[in-house]
């Protein structure tokens, strides 16, 4: 099944190992370089705080959500920026 973006905007991401939502995607990362999906951003609470999931963590792209293994893929959004900028 192929998805555009907007469509994957506010799905729910769950996790596979217990069934718990996860949060909501908020956003997509793609790769300056070669345009490719590196991740989803994944809001979370009442504060909606950020988090991202690499996409080589996400199980699939679901009709109703997006699928993580465990809550143990997420990454902070802050722990994020510092690996892009030792990898560029």
């Amino acid at each position: 099944m192929i998805q555009k973006a907007s469509q994957v905007i506010g799905k729910s991401v769950m996790a596979a190992d217990n069934g718990e939502k996860l949060g909501t995607v908020a956003d997509v990362l793609f790769d300056d370089s070669d345009r490719h999906l590196i991740g989803v951003v994944v809001r979370q609470g009442l504060l909606h705080s950020e988090q991202v999931l690499p996409v080589d963590a996400v199980q699939t792209f679901g009709r109703d959500a997006v699928v993580s293994a465990s809550r143990a893929a997420l990454i902070s959004a802050r722990d994020w920026r510092e690996k892009q900028k030792t990898t560029e």
